[in-house]
């Protein structure tokens, strides 16, 4: 039997598509490895930016979160 799996992931950057009226990501370079030696970014989102699977949780009442 073949497992045919489909990535349905989508790549976390400040272009995402995100659901209306939702903030999309914002990412800042706070250092570099030229002026600081490390590089490192400031990632700033909301939890509904991104693929995941528990996307009826978000929109419809009375759903169990898929944690529970």
């Amino acid at each position: 039997m073949q497992n045919n799996l489909i990535d349905l992931t989508h790549i976390l950057n400040e272009k995402i598509t995100v659901y209306p009226d939702t903030v999309a990501p914002k990412f800042e370079a706070l250092n570099t490895v030229d002026e600081h030696g490390f590089a490192e970014l400031e990632m700033t989102t909301v939890l509904h930016v991104g693929t995941h699977v528990d996307a009826p949780c978000h929109i419809l009442k009375n759903i169990a979160l898929i944690l529970t």
